[in-house]
C-alpha cells in the first residue's frame, strides 16, 4: 500500500511527470464511469426529507419554494440543489457533483496525510464503497453535509497552523454553511472549532475569545434565522417536538438505559453492515429486522478490530519510549492538532454527537444515512494509522495485517457493487 519516491534528476522526471498525469487521468475516468454505472442501478430512495426537497427543487418560485418547505431540517441543500439545477444541472446528478468534489478533496487530503500511500488507493476505497450509492440515490444532504465536513478539516488546520483573517473567515462559512445544512454540524464541528480557537497558543485570551465568539456568532446566524421561522410557524425551534413520546415499535417501551444500550446497538450493527457485509446495505428496512453475520463478515470485521488495536498499541509504547512525550502531545492535541487528531475528532465526535441526540430524541432508528457524514472520515482515519505505523518502523508482521483488511474491505465493496449491477439490490 505505499510508494516509494525516487530522486532524480529534472530531464529524467519530465517523462513519469506525464506518465503520472496520464495514470492520473485514466484512473479518474475508470473511477467515475464506475461510480456512474453502479450509480444507474440503485434505485431512487423517496423518504419525506427527500420528497420535501423534490418540491422545494421544482417549486415555481423561491418565494414559493421556502413558505411551503416544513422547517424540520435547515434549507440550504434544497437551495442549493435548486440553484444547481437553474444552471442546467439534472437534479439526478447534484449528489454525484457532491461526491465527485470530496473524492477530489479525499486524493489531495492523502498526500498531506500519508505520504507514503499512493492517493488512488484510499479513493479507490471511497469511490467503490457500497455504502455510497443508496445516499448518492436520496434527494438528502448527507453528501453536501460530508463535503462541507471535508473542506472544513482542511481550513482548520490551515488556520491553526498559520493563523489569519482571511482562513477565520473562510471556516467561519464553512461551518456556518454546514450547520445550515443540517442540525447535527451545531453538536459535531462547531464544539471541535470552538475549543481549538480557545486552546491555540500564541495569542491572547481575548484574542482567542474574540476568534471562537466571532465565529461561533458567524456560524450561528443562518441556523438561527431558519430556527425563528420554524418557531414562529410551529412553535418549535427544530420545527417539531424532538422529545414527546412517540409510539415506534421498536423503541416505545423503551426508557433510560435501555434505550441508550439499543442506540449503540443500533450505531454498531449500522456500521457493521456497511463496512463488512456482503449481502445487503444498512438500509432503513434492514436495521429493523435481526441481521445474522456469517463467518467471513466476522472474520473481516475482527481482523480490522485486531490491526487498529495493535496499530494503537505499537504507537503508544513507541510515545513511552520517549519521556515526557505524551505529555507533550498531549498539551499539542488542543493547540496544534494534525491531520490524523482532527479525523480521530471528527469520527469520534461524530459519534457522541449522534448517540447523544438519538438517546433524547424521537429520532428514526439509525441506518446509513444518518451515519454517512462520518464514513469516509473512518476509511482516512485507517490509512493515517498505517502512516504512522510505517513512519514508527513497524515491520512487515504489522504493516500485512492493514494490507489484507484493505484488500478484503475493497473485495466486500465489490461484490456489494456487483449486486447492484446484476440488480440483485
Amino acid at each position: 500500500m505505499t510508494r516509494r519516491v525516487h530522486s532524480s534528476g529534472a530531464a529524467a522526471e519530465a517523462p513519469n511527470t506525464s506518465g503520472h498525469l496520464l495514470g492520473k487521468t485514466v484512473f479518474a475516468l475508470a473511477i467515475a464511469a464506475l461510480v456512474v454505472a453502479i450509480y444507474a442501478q440503485e434505485l431512487p430512495n423517496r423518504t419525506i426529507q427527500a420528497r420535501m426537497n423534490a418540491r422545494f427543487v421544482d417549486a415555481t418560485s423561491l418565494a414559493d419554494a421556502l413558505a411551503t418547505y416544513r422547517p424540520v431540517r435547515p434549507p440550504l441543500f434544497a437551495i442549493t440543489t435548486r440553484a444547481l439545477t437553474q444552471l442546467g444541472i439534472p437534479v439526478e446528478a447534484v449528489n454525484l457533483l457532491f461526491f465527485g468534489g470530496l473524492l477530489a478533496w479525499a486524493w489531495w487530503f492523502v498526500g498531506r496525510l500519508a505520504p507514503q500511500v499512493n492517493p488512488a488507493i484510499p479513493v479507490a476505497l471511497l469511490a467503490l464503497a457500497h455504502f455510497n450509492y443508496p445516499t448518492l440515490a436520496t434527494l438528502t444532504s448527507e453528501i453536501l453535509l460530508t463535503l462541507l465536513a471535508a473542506l472544513w478539516l482542511s481550513a482548520l488546520a490551515a488556520h491553526l497552523r498559520s493563523p489569519g483573517l482571511w482562513s477565520h473567515l473562510y471556516l467561519s462559512v464553512l461551518t456556518a454553511a454546514a450547520c445550515a445544512t443540517r442540525y447535527i454540524a451545531l453538536f459535531w464541528l462547531l464544539p471541535i472549532v470552538c475549543v481549538h480557537l480557545l486552546a491555540r497558543r500564541g495569542a491572547s485570551t481575548r484574542r482567542r475569545l474574540s476568534e471562537a465568539a466571532t465565529l461561533a456568532a458567524i456560524a450561528l446566524t443562518p441556523a438561527a434565522v431558519w430556527m425563528l421561522h420554524a418557531y414562529a410557524t410551529t412553535g418549535y425551534l427544530s420545527g417539531r417536538d424532538r422529545f414527546s413520546v412517540r409510539e415506534v415499535v421498536y423503541r416505545s417501551d423503551l426508557a433510560g438505559i435501555q434505550n441508550a444500550i439499543l442506540t449503540a446497538s443500533q450505531y454498531v450493527k449500522t456500521v457493521f453492515i456497511d463496512f463488512f457485509s456482503v449481502r445487503t446495505s444498512a438500509t432503513h428496512q434492514v436495521v429493523n429486522l435481526p441481521y445474522p453475520p456469517n463467518l467471513f463478515e466476522f472474520f473481516v470485521a475482527g481482523l480490522a478490530v485486531v490491526t487498529v488495536v495493535c496499530a494503537v498499541g505499537l504507537l503508544v509504547q513507541r510515545s513511552e519510549r520517549q519521556p515526557g512525550r505524551i505529555r507533550t502531545r498531549a498539551a499539542e492535541l488542543l493547540s496544534s492538532p494534525s491531520e490524523t487528531t482532527l479525523l480521530v475528532e471528527i469520527v469520534v465526535v461524530f459519534a457522541a454527537a449522534t448517540l447523544l441526540l438519538w438517546v433524547i430524541g424521537n429520532n428514526d432508528r439509525l441506518y446509513t444515512r444518518f451515519l454517512y457524514p462520518s464514513y469516509p472520515f473512518m476509511v482516512l482515519l485507517g490509512f493515517a494509522v498505517y502512516s504512522k505505523i510505517c513512519r514508527a518502523g513497524a515491520g512487515l508482521v504489522l504493516r500485512l495485517p492493514f494490507s489484507l483488511l484493505y484488500v478484503l474491505l475493497l473485495g466486500v465493496q465489490l461484490l456489494r457493487d456487483a449486486r447492484i449491477l446484476r440488480g440483485d439490490g
